[in-house]
């Protein structure tokens, strides 16, 4: 089976366990009371 490889690979394969977890605040609404599931998220993609 074939292998991406590349330089640095072996501290990359891990590094989403080093991202501390954030919970998301709710800033905007729109039309008021109408609850939707969807979301816009405006970041970091780390931390959306």
């Amino acid at each position: 089976m074939p292998e991406l490889i590349w330089k640095g690979k072996k501290r990359v394969i891990n590094h989403h366990l080093e991202v501390p977890v954030r919970s998301l605040d709710r800033q905007y609404t729109y039309n008021g009371d109408e609850e939707s599931d969807n979301k816009i998220l405006h970041g970091d993609n780390l931390e959306a």
